[in-house]
């Protein structure tokens, strides 16, 4: 090497090591050169006492190639710590860790596992599947073998169209499960399937909203620990009004909570509602829409019989709609994530905290017990606790409560197990806080504080079953119209008496917004008046001003209120009010990307880990960076989760549906050629399961149908004549007369059709049910009619 080369060489290690703490330097330019390599130098400390920089320090610096290992930097151990303890940032540090990011890139490059090649090979398998089942949609393969010659089942979407799933058999719709075109279809247009009801549809952007607040506070949460940030930063992050939307981030992870306990609850109760009232109610709620050239017809549903063979289907469609996107995350996070990029912090962060932790735990998340074991969280996908408390709450919670309200019918018994659990959270929240010591902001400094409060599962358990609750009270209010004894219960009372005028309810939302806006910053009170106060510690600044028993109460009460305040604001919506609010919500361009925050939670921490160890210096902890960031994982995270959902959550999520769940709602009609011999249009049938009992038609039900009509021809005339007999203007009397005549005359009409369409529709329908030996019977009876 020359002397020219030497000089450069020098002078580039200068260039582009690190100045000072949390300075990377410049990794691209470093390792440009043939005869350099990086290293990432972390001193980390012993204590957490008294320092501003209470988890580590990094430092970059650029060596020659000659430092073959770490042992070669041992000799700058003491330069390091000395350093740091001069400067004042640390007390007691400890020995620093060396490492190479190029050189661990290499070297795992080299010694690519079986983990890399078989999520590939998983990949490529679904993208071929998904072609297939595509194909399988499209062509007769698959179709059964008896397809009855009198009725075919039609699309409920698009009733010009024959349903693909009543013709296929059960491993084809496997098939079909995976199809790209039906996946696609069921994310962008296809409304919901358990609930056909527009107030739903507010969910829609409230996931939406709730999701993105979630990963505006994970930015934060990652920059203030491994980004660079002191003291100072630190108290300048909570002057404002936006640092404390950011830090109000842990509310939107208990009202999804919320939601998915509601929503569950209210679909599962609809699903098996027994009573005539309620099969009346559904056949109302899942009425076809009729098209040109297509009558509705009489209905007749099957419901489908609430008991645990039914329930273990759903626990096992839930978990199959959970499951597999889980497990193609930690598959991704094993194989393939340590290869997407490369950067001064990736290779260090996803070895130690990433890959370490997924070896030993790696049954624990197949298990979906992550959220308790380890004990104490060792870093890895922490994020994916909330999918085990979800299928936990599902199992344990959610099901007991439906079949004891369902099929036992005690509705006390319920209320109360709910209530206790909600008094345990709230009880264990508080308790949790005042023993440890929380602060009334989620930080990651004190390490337990995430657990205890978010992950174990005695803390959001509560969160669902307020959910649960709040469906059951939402659901008698639904019946009440049907079943007056509802009426009598205390929650329809509150529900009724919120929105019995606009003025009231619209006084009931300004509260809920009143409430809203004090808990988000309501902190500022502990943490905005510390800007000026230079004796703080990193741990003061993070605790706040508030003592320990106001820290213990916000937590175990705040989060309640917080559910009571955006349901007392969307209370409106569902009692039949305030449409605007509904059509803003329910929006379809939400539609989506709510249907595909499954895949966004889950994903979004590796997309989170790629951006930011993957740059070449740690991001600064400041609004404007942060903000920026927060964009860029945003838009990434819904564009692409909408790619990948289409392969990995919707055909697991269908299949669910189709394979495993419970018999689904068909929609039948007669075929074209025998409608057009029996001279009827096509009738649509909606069905619960895969028969209905056949039933012949009685004179007898003609002659109770004749006989009602009359008498609701008598009563309404009686009562006319009356009054105009009292009518002095004989002009004006014989003037209402004849419009009344006319009215009646077009009653009559009116209900003579209805009747022949009744008769018509019964016949057509016991028709549909009959078999090939009795079609002349049934044909000469239905002409008789």
């Amino acid at each position: 090497m020359t002397d020219d080369a030497r000089n450069e060489d020098q002078f580039r290690m200068y260039l582009t090591s690190g100045k000072q703490p949390n300075d990377l330097g410049f990794y691209d330019y470093c390792i440009e050169a043939p005869n350099l390599k990086y290293a990432l130098i972390i001193v980390r400390s012993s204590t957490t006492q008294d320092e501003q920089f209470t988890r580590e320090v990094k430092f970059g610096l650029c060596v020659p190639n000659e430092c073959k290992s770490t042992e070669d930097l041992k000799f700058l151990d003491s330069f390091y710590k000395n350093q740091l303890i001069y400067m004042g940032l640390m007390s007691q540090p400890m020995d620093p860790i060396y490492s190479f990011p190029r050189d661990d890139l290499e070297v795992l490059w080299q010694n690519v596992g079986p983990s890399f090649y078989l999520t590939c090979l998983i990949f490529v398998g679904l993208v071929v599947v998904s072609l297939i089942g595509y194909g399988v949609g499209k062509s007769s393969i698959g179709d059964r073998e008896r397809i009855s010659n009198l009725v075919e089942a039609i699309d409920e979407d698009n009733p010009s169209r024959v349903s693909t799933e009543s013709r296929k058999k059960r491993w084809a719709l496997f098939l079909y499960s995976f199809s790209v075109s039906r996946n696609f279809r069921e994310i962008f247009t296809k409304p919901y399937k358990t609930i056909r009801d527009r107030k739903f549809d507010v969910f829609d952007g409230l996931r939406v909203q709730m999701i993105s607040w979630i990963i505006l506070g994970h930015v934060y949460l990652i920059a203030r620990e491994y980004g660079q940030t002191t003291k100072l930063l630190k108290k300048l992050s909570m002057v404002g009004v936006f640092p404390y939307i950011v830090m109000s981030a842990d509310f939107a992870i208990s009202f999804l909570y919320f939601m998915s306990g509601f929503i569950g609850m209210f679909a599962l109760i609809k699903k098996f509602q027994q009573s005539n009232e309620n099969a009346a109610s559904v056949r109302k709620d899942h009425n076809s829409v009729s098209t040109e050239g297509t009558d509705s017809s009489t209905q007749m549903i099957k419901i489908p019989k609430l008991s645990k063979k039914a329930l273990c289907r759903q626990i096992f469609s839930r978990w199959l709609r959970l499951a597999f996107p889980t497990y193609f995350v930690i598959a991704i996070a094993m194989g393939i994530l340590p290869f997407m990029t490369s950067g001064p912090m990736f290779m260090h962060f996803n070895i130690n905290n990433v890959q370490n932790e997924l070896r030993r735990n790696w049954w624990a998340y197949f298990l979906f017990i992550n959220n308790i074991y380890p004990p104490q969280e060792e870093q890895g996908l922490y994020w994916l606790y909330f999918v085990s408390n979800e299928l936990q709450f599902y199992i344990f919670v959610l099901v007991p409560s439906v079949y004891m309200y369902q099929r036992r019918y005690r509705r006390k018994l319920v209320i109360i197990f709910l209530i206790c659990l909600i008094l345990e959270s709230i009880l264990y929240l508080s308790l949790m806080t005042y023993l440890n010591g929380f602060s009334p902001m989620l930080t990651v400094d004190a390490d337990n504080m995430f657990d205890e409060l978010f992950r174990y599962p005695m803390g959001p358990v509560g969160y669902y079953a307020v959910g649960i609750l709040f469906a059951i009270f939402y659901f008698e209010y639904q019946q009440s119209v049907s079943n007056r004894e509802l009426k009598k219960r205390t929650a329809y009372r509150i529900i009724k008496y919120i929105g019995q005028s606009r003025r009231r309810y619209r006084k009931f939302q300004m509260v809920g917004l009143a409430i809203v806006v004090f808990l988000v910053f309501i902190r500022y009170t502990a943490f905005g008046n510390q800007t000026q106060r230079l004796d703080l510690s990193p741990q003061a600044v993070d605790f706040g001003s508030w003592p320990i028993w106001l820290n213990a109460l916000f937590n175990g009460l705040s989060h309640y209120c917080f559910i009571l305040a955006l349901t007392l604001i969307f209370l409106p919506v569902f009692i039949g009010r305030l449409t605007v609010l509904r059509d803003l919500y329910g929006a379809s361009i939400f539609r989506p990307f709510a249907r595909t925050t499954l895949t966004l939670a889950t994903f979004h921490g590796l997309l989170l880990q790629v951006i930011f160890f993957s740059d070449s210096q740690p991001l600064f902890f400041e609004h404007k960076d942060l903000f920026f960031r927060f964009c860029e994982v945003e838009l990434l995270g819904l564009l692409g989760c909408l790619l990948v959902s289409m392969v990995l959550e919707w055909p697991f999520r269908v299949m669910g549906r189709l394979v495993f769940s419970a018999p689904q709602r068909r929609m039948l009609r007669l075929k074209g050629e025998l409608a057009k011999e029996l001279n009827t249009t096509d009738a649509d049938e909606d069905i619960f399961g895969d028969e209905i009992e056949e039933e012949e038609i009685e004179q007898e039900e003609i002659d109770l149908v004749k006989n009602r009509q009359k008498e609701e021809e008598v009563v309404p005339k009686q009562k006319f004549r009356t009054s105009l007999n009292q009518d002095d203007d004989d002009d004006l009397s014989t003037s209402k007369f004849s419009d009344y005549e006319r009215e009646e005359n077009n009653k009559d009409k009116r209900l003579s059709e209805i009747h022949e369409e009744t008769l018509e529709s019964e016949g057509t329908q016991r028709f549909s049910q009959g078999t090939t030996d009795n079609d002349t019977g049934l044909k000469h009876k239905y002409k008789q009619l």
